[in-house]
């Protein structure tokens, strides 16, 4: 008879008590821990925050090892400057491909909840959801997080503000004013020096960068910093007084030198901001139509009686400009005097440059003071002694410039 190995119940509950312990969980010095981006954009660099609860204490010097998903950047130049633990410059940090080994400067009690920033990190390209892990020198495991991944939104949010244009007519330069609408949620506030880069629908509007003054444009009511110009795009520096602020409202004055594209239904003008674009609503630009009937403005209209004339009208696509001639034909050469001075004549609010008579014919030449302008108005002061036709009926007058003539709408002149 075989004798019974005394060591066996040993051994049997050795085993026991071995393959019990064997499926324990791994210790965890932290829990509840989170993971959090400042922009959750495919491709964006931001800065990431990761938060956790100690499980027991840690000490100064230990620790912490934070790991990004394989499809995240992170650079390599990171260092304290780049890393906060609870609002302070960790001790050291080293990176190893996607892991941030972070060394802590002050000791922490179990319970307390730590909160790590990190700067430098570029999202994966692809929307998606991807982990990171965290663990401290205390773990036998990781813990982790997952964050969400969105597409690339960079497109244009369209519609977002409108455009007004002083003048909405073909060929006339306008003020150009944008109405006010909010940076998105993920955008940084306005920043005093930052750009804020807007594109127009053609080069040809724009004037030429050595013409242009800050003080023509205004962004939230106060004078821009400086303006850049290449091709089609206007590049605005934030004003001082704008930072801090979460919306955008853009005015360009008349004298920035913006001129009107031709006519057309659909134009759009984008605004962008801190990588975010954002599109106008379509405006409109109106052809610029020859006047067929202008109005007569008389001080006096007895018959024979001396009167000042005023009238206005629009040659189309034709501009005024600093010396630019202009014919007004009188119905009677009797209506003119002898002698007819520039001073008593005005275009566009300036004085006539010069002045010449033929007949029932005017010849005007416009000051050099003179902006270009679709449309025209001419003065004869009471000074001039222009006399109205002696015979009561009715009349009209003649304009002619750059061989265009148009006619007004009659007169009367009383008995």
């Amino acid at each position: 008879m075989k004798k019974r190995n005394p060591w066996l119940p040993v051994l049997f509950a050795l085993a026991l008590v071995i393959a019990q312990f064997s499926h324990l969980p791994a210790a965890q010095a932290i829990s509840k821990m989170k993971a959090s981006a400042d922009d959750d954009t495919a491709g964006k660099e931001t800065s990431y925050t990761i938060e956790f609860r100690l499980d027991e204490d840690f000490d100064d010097g230990d620790h912490i090892y934070i790991e990004f998903d394989d499809d995240f950047e992170i650079d390599e130049d990171l260092d304290t400057d780049d890393v906060e633990v609870d609002g302070d410059e960790p001790d050291d940090v080293y990176v190893d491909d996607n892991v941030i080994e972070i060394e802590v400067g002050e000791d922490y009690d179990e319970d307390d909840t730590i909160e790590v920033t990190i700067d430098g990190i570029t999202n994966p390209d692809d929307e998606g959801s991807y982990r990171i892990w965290v663990e401290t020198d205390n773990d036998d495991d990781r813990d982790y997080d997952t964050v969400k991944i969105r597409e690339d939104d960079d497109d244009a949010e369209e519609n977002v503000f409108t455009v007004t244009p002083t003048s909405p007519v073909e060929g006339d330069q306008a003020g150009y004013i944008f109405s006010s609408f909010d940076l998105k949620s993920r955008s940084d506030d306005l920043e005093s020096g930052e750009d804020v880069e807007i594109t127009f629908p053609s080069s040809s509007m724009l004037p030429d960068e050595r013409d242009v003054d800050t003080e023509d444009v205004t962004i939230n009511g106060y004078d821009v910093s400086r303006i850049d110009i290449a091709k089609n795009r206007v590049i605005l520096g934030v004003p001082r007084r704008a930072d801090g602020d979460d919306f955008l409202k853009i005015e360009f004055f008349r004298g920035f030198g913006i001129t009107n594209p031709k006519n057309g239904s659909n134009y759009t003008i984008t605004v962008e901001y801190d990588g975010y674009e954002y599109e106008s609503k379509a405006f409109a630009i109106q052809p610029a139509v020859v006047s067929k009937d202008f109005p007569v403005s008389l001080s006096s209209h007895k018959a024979g009686a001396h009167a000042s004339y005023a009238f206005e009208a629009s040659f189309g696509k034709d501009q005024i400009k600093a010396g630019r001639q202009l014919k007004v034909e009188f119905p009677s050469a009797d209506m003119i005097p002898d002698s007819l001075s520039r001073f008593n004549i005005t275009i566009n609010g300036f004085q006539a440059r010069n002045v010449s008579v033929s007949g029932s014919t005017v010849t005007l030449t416009a000051s050099s003071r003179v902006p270009s302008s679709r449309v025209v108005k001419v003065v004869f002061t009471s000074a001039a002694n222009l006399k109205n036709p002696t015979n009561p009926g009715t009349y009209q007058l003649k304009m002619t410039m750059s061989g265009i003539k148009i006619t007004s709408r009659p007169f009367t002149i009383t008995p």
